[in-house]
């Protein structure tokens, strides 16, 4: 497990300067474990990188300030559309007291579908994490009018979900009214060639104990994706680790602790 950098409030709050039309943050999710309030937020902003790039993030903090014990929060960042997850992070956590998280950075491409940015929590209560899904930011689309024009139809039903032939569960692994994390088998995703299939539910979901998330390898990685079958590879998909978080980024994301 690599030790990632906390106490993010020192990363300069002045950098809220780079809050700017181009960023959304979503309005506050609340939320409590083990008799622990927190509140967090998701962002979604063009990348400082590159300007047909998005980049995702996600913070996490106690109500009253009062830090946690290690591995108590972690948090990851996606960027979503209708068609599922096209930017996700690795998990992160706080490897010491702390009272507040920021998330490792997702990117995807900036394309012509409408997108918006969501974080997943795992808070630890009663000896395993409770996972929840942070409220969405407002979507962000491109300016052309080629994506005014695709933003008029949705390929598949968002909140859809099937069985496919060998029994698995496949859909979407957020909806836009519920708080949790869909139990399912597989989730839609687009891979890095831009193939929309499906991702492994395991490869995404993160620890569930403290004991595994102190052996969890937060680094970036390539996951396959599925077609239909859930068997056949169609692509693969990046998960982003700590090292491809542009400091800029992650100064955006943290910015919403103090909205």
């Amino acid at each position: 497990m690599k030790k990632k950098r906390i106490g993010i409030i020192a990363l300069m709050l002045s950098s809220a300067l780079i809050i700017s039309a181009s960023a959304t943050i979503s309005t506050v999710f609340k939320c409590s474990a083990a008799g622990i309030d927190y509140q967090a937020y998701s962002t979604l902003n063009t990348s400082s990188t590159a300007p047909n790039k998005l980049a995702g993030g996600g913070t996490v903090a106690t109500v009253s300030k009062n830090t946690v014990p290690a591995g108590y929060m972690m948090i990851k960042s996606t960027i979503m559309t209708s068609n599922g997850v096209v930017g996700s992070s690795s998990w992160t956590q706080n490897t010491q007291y702390a009272n507040n998280l920021v998330s490792n950075i997702s990117y995807a491409s900036y394309g012509t579908e409408t997108y918006y940015g969501q974080a997943l929590l795992k808070l630890y209560e009663g000896g395993e994490y409770k996972p929840l899904t942070v409220t969405r930011t407002p979507s962000m689309t491109k300016p052309t009018r080629s994506s005014m024009a695709n933003n008029n139809q949705e390929t598949q039903d968002k909140d859809a979900i099937f069985v496919n032939e060998n029994g698995y569960t496949m859909g979407n692994a957020t909806t836009e009214d519920s708080a949790e994390i869909r139990d399912l088998d597989f989730y839609s995703a687009i891979g890095v060639n831009g193939k929309k299939g499906y991702i492994r539910a395991s490869e995404m979901n993160g620890p569930k104990t403290l004991d595994e998330a102190a052996t969890y390898d937060d680094s970036s990685k390539d996951i396959p994706v599925y077609a239909s079958d859930g068997v056949t590879v169609i692509d693969t998909f990046h998960i982003y680790g700590p090292e491809e978080s542009s400091s800029t980024d992650t100064m955006v994301a943290a910015t919403s602790l103090t909205e």
